[in-house]
């Protein structure tokens, strides 16, 4: 028996690539930005994190976590192993979880639970490790890991296309397999996007990724890695000031002032 997640809050759907009403319409080899949340092994605490997946057809996805992870290490542990281990994968607009999940959690270490219990709903599952959802997802994926992709890269030019209707020669990295068992949609409206949100969202990314290029002792800092991280900097300052211009949400200027803050600490 699939775990099922709660029917009165999510409507089942049995496609996602798929142009239909019973289906989330989304696009094939499109980066889509989620929260992934998965249990640790004989742990009862939850690892959440963002994570950036690409959808190779109706049943699978791909991620490509950093190796310094906490995902990255619970799904290596899992394949050396020989183990399945599931997961979910939540769609939201809301900056607040990419926050606590991408930010919050950086250095922390191992098994601390980003998101509080009370935002997640929790699957009693008999025949797997307890499975854990975003409360206010849009969309939810219930998945298991199939396998370690070699090479670590796909190549998606029969995918996409350009504006000009030209095929675009792109390869992305791929690190991790995973099969689609369960898509959902939330019951809920969508409500409208507002351009500083989504901002918010790709300036909290790129932040997430400043420990990749600066988080190491002085001496192992090549110049490489100090230019990409002063760039990643001038884009996060960039987008800081379209939000201001975009939005007043006083949440967005809170999520400014923790984004400053997480920064400070690498310049």
């Amino acid at each position: 028996m699939k775990p099922k997640i709660d029917q009165n809050c999510f409507i089942e759907v049995s496609k996602i690539l798929e142009d239909s009403e019973d289906s989330l319409c989304l696009d094939s080899h499109t980066l889509y930005e989620s929260i992934l949340v998965v249990k640790w092994d004989n742990q009862d605490v939850y690892n959440a994190a963002a994570m950036g997946v690409r959808f190779i057809d109706e049943y699978t996805l791909v991620i490509d976590p950093y190796k310094q992870t906490d995902t990255y290490k619970i799904f290596e542990h899992a394949i050396k192993k020989n183990e399945r281990i599931k997961c979910t994968i939540n769609f939201t607009d809301d900056p607040t979880y990419f926050l606590k999940t991408a930010l919050y959690g950086t250095n922390k270490g191992t098994q601390i639970e980003e998101l509080n219990r009370d935002e997640l709903i929790i699957i009693k599952d008999p025949n797997f490790a307890d499975l854990a959802y975003l409360k206010h997802a849009k969309y939810v994926l219930i998945c298991d890991l199939i396998s370690e992709i070699r090479g670590n890269k796909i190549d998606a030019s029969e995918h996409l296309q350009g504006f000009d209707g030209n095929t675009v020669k792109k390869k992305f990295g791929a690190k991790f397999q995973i099969n689609i068992e369960r898509r959902y949609r939330s019951k809920k409206p969508h409500s409208p996007m507002n351009r500083g949100t989504n901002l918010a969202i790709e300036a909290i990314t790129l932040a997430s990724k400043l420990p990749v290029f600066l988080n190491r002792p002085n001496s192992l800092l090549s110049k490489k890695n100090i230019n990409k991280g002063f760039e990643l900097l001038e884009r996060i300052r960039f987008y800081e000031k379209e939000i201001r211009r975009f939005s007043g949400d006083k949440k967005l200027m809170k999520y400014l002032e923790d984004l400053d803050d997480y920064m400070e600490d690498f310049f």
